[in-house]
């Protein structure tokens, strides 16, 4: 899925599912259960600018505002590319949801509780904050009914 947020530079931002490389020498080209970051102002790039793996679960969906790429699945880590359904080195928890820097793909430290059932399908970013539909009835500790906001920092 490609974000349809308002854009912040000449960028895409993709999420996927599939099934994590086992290859070492394909971390940081393939693209499976993970999000990656293309210019878009190279019209055929290589590779990536970067990419974030969830260590082998699904991410749904993807949204970036100036301050981070939020993405929402099934996954329980990020920074996890030599992980195969476990945390591998430098991995960070992130259960459901996440926040990645924007120029270093690297995870920020939001990290709200939220059951990571299914997976959030989508987001929808405003200039006031995010909205996140939920698969589940908590998120960040409070009841929801579906759906939360958060206020972009």
């Amino acid at each position: 899925m490609t974000s349809t947020s308002p854009p912040t530079a000449a960028i895409s931002l993709f999420v996927s599912t599939g099934y994590i490389t086992a290859q070492p020498s394909q971390i940081g080209t393939h693209i499976c259960d993970a999000a990656a970051r293309f210019e878009t102002a190279e019209l055929d790039p290589d590779e990536p600018t970067w990419i974030n793996y969830a260590g082998g679960d699904t991410l749904h969906s993807v949204a970036i505002t100036g301050a981070a790429v939020y993405v929402q699945g099934h996954h329980r880590w990020l920074n996890n590319p030599q992980g195969n359904d476990f945390a591998g080195p430098g991995a960070v928890s992130r259960r459901g949801i996440g926040a990645i820097h924007p120029t270093t793909g690297l995870a920020l430290p939001w990290n709200p509780p939220k059951p990571a059932a299914q997976g959030g399908q989508d987001f929808l970013a405003t200039p006031a904050g995010l909205w996140v539909p939920l698969d589940s009835q908590q998120f960040n500790n409070e009841d929801h009914a579906g759906i939360a906001f958060v206020p972009l920092p």
